[in-house]
């Protein structure tokens, strides 16, 4: 029986299909060792680091095909220990369809044992800027995130030291099965002071663009301010729809500075809390209500963030205690019995005005606009009943226009600016008062026509200063008052009796 020979095309395809499937095979059989020296060659030139793949590489194909990779390390830079990143394994799935697209789509991430130290030694070092050692600056390109599916980590540890800022963290990720939440927890010193974190993530499941609320929990101490976060977010690595509660409570807001970076005066303990949101890059505490020292306290504040800082607040104090007003004029609270109160900063305590200068560098890091408005004082050794302010603060130069109080049935409303932009700061003030009632203003003292004295005047400033001692010091102006149905005799007399008056005549 006579063998029938294949058509000449069937054979070439033939031929062609098996040396495909020898090809693919080969490929196939090379692919761990191909993609694990792309991946320390691409890696270690893209972060000018030496990225090393001790352990076997395996790759389980499908349309997202699953890449595992055992022992990686990142190495250091030249000048620091040890690596800077291990890893005992990371598996990875890749799906090739959004790739082809120029889209990197990671279905799902896993980390195993992943350990990570970040060193700062001094200012101009630090191991997590990546670049040449040629550099002087690093130049940054803008990445796009990786769409992550699902995301796992087990038993991760982040090790923080940044001596110039004296912080040194311990911190650990671990997720739990089967939500996948991951665990957050954090022990050591954050700028000088004991630092805690303790809280848990949702699911991380499609973080990128899932519409489901991701669950945020989160409490962080440091030193004696507390900050507890609550709340839901959407695609948390774009941090969109936030929809966060938040807590913050502290010994006072000048000690909140090492925290945030924000340039607040000294008051007595605080507690606030509401809800935080985002726009664009402006973070805003909105309907936020609490007490700062004695005083309550309302309204919203947004931060944005930047060079200088920008912030803009619109507060509200149904009851203001005076006394929680000195930390704004650079004064210091101290305890006294056991009890926190404000008092002048000055090296001589029988001195009224404090001496302690203002803080140049400090107000040049942030621009703000601040309306304030308080709709009863109390405690207030100038009778003031109630007070209006808007506060311009940028590039140095703090301005208070309008600054109104309400004083003894009368008003006496300010214009204030403080140009700190200079080494020696200048200093002007404006006042108009109106219709101050003397029985009013001085209960304490007798008038022949009790009841029926008001004054009124104007006052013109400009004061050279660093410290409100230094402006009082070398002040030169005008002043001019006028009174109605009163003497001039007993003006005087109730005039030593305020405190102004007193720091005068001393």
């Amino acid at each position: 029986m006579a063998v029938k020979r294949l058509p000449l095309w069937a054979g070439i395809l033939t031929g062609v299909a098996l040396s495909l499937i020898i090809v693919v095979a080969i490929v196939i059989g090379l692919a761990p060792t191909i993609v694990k020296r792309v991946i320390e060659r691409y890696g270690s030139t893209t972060l000018h680091r030496r990225i090393v793949i001790d352990g076997p590489v395996s790759i389980d194909w499908s349309l997202d095909p699953r890449i595992t990779l055992n022992r990686v390390t990142v190495a250091n830079p030249p000048w620091a220990e040890g690596p800077m990143v291990t890893m005992r394994q990371l598996r990875v799935r890749l799906a090739l369809v959004p790739l082809v697209h120029g889209h990197v789509v990671l279905p799902s991430l896993i980390l195993r044992h992943p350990v990570i130290h970040l060193d700062k030694p001094s200012v101009r070092r630090a191991n997590w800027v990546f670049v040449k050692q040629t550099q002087r600056k690093p130049r940054p390109t803008p990445r796009a995130w990786p769409r992550i599916g699902r995301l796992m980590i087990s038993r991760g540890h982040i090790t923080v030291r940044d001596t110039p800022a004296a912080t040194d963290l311990v911190l650990s990720v671990h997720s739990v099965k089967p939500s996948t939440r991951l665990l957050l927890s954090g022990d050591g010193r954050y700028k000088g002071s004991p630092f805690t974190l303790r809280g848990a993530l949702g699911s991380p499941l499609k973080v990128e663009n899932d519409r489901s609320p991701y669950p945020v929990r989160v409490a962080v101490h440091i030193g004696r301010f507390l900050a507890r976060v609550n709340g839901t977010l959407i695609a948390p690595m774009a941090l969109k729809n936030i929809d966060l509660h938040v807590l913050l409570k502290g010994s006072g807001l000048g000690r909140v500075h090492k925290a945030i970076s924000l340039p607040l005066p000294q008051t007595g303990p605080f507690q606030v809390s509401g809800q935080l949101t985002r726009h664009g890059q402006t973070w805003s505490l909105a309907d936020f209500r609490g007490l700062v020292g004695k005083s309550d306290l309302e309204g919203t504040i947004s931060v944005r963030p930047g060079h200088p800082m920008f912030m803009r607040a619109d507060l509200t104090s149904h009851t203001l205690n005076f006394r929680d007003l000195a930390g704004f004029v650079n004064a210091k609270p101290k305890k006294v019995n056991g009890r926190i109160r404000v008092a002048p900063h000055a090296e001589n305590a029988k001195k009224v005005l404090p001496a302690r200068p203002y803080k140049r560098r400090a107000l040049m890091k942030l621009d703000a606009n601040v309306i304030y408005r308080a709709e009863h004082v109390y405690a207030s050794p100038m009778r003031i009943q109630d007070l209006y302010a808007h506060l311009i603060l940028q590039d140095g130069v703090v301005h208070i226009a309008p600054l109104n109080f309400g004083v003894a049935d009368g008003l006496i409303a300010a214009d204030y600016t403080m140009d700190a932009s200079r080494r020696l700061y200048r200093t002007q003030l404006r006042a108009i008062a109106r219709g101050l009632h003397m029985r009013l203003l001085f209960p304490k003292v007798k008038f022949k026509a009790a009841g029926t004295g008001r004054i009124g005047g104007r006052l013109r400033l400009s004061a050279p200063g660093n410290s409100i001692a230094a402006m009082a010091a070398h002040a030169t102006g005008h002043l001019g008052l006028a009174l109605a149905h009163g003497s001039v005799n007993n003006l005087y007399v109730a005039l030593a009796q305020l405190p102004i008056g007193n720091a005068a005549l001393d």
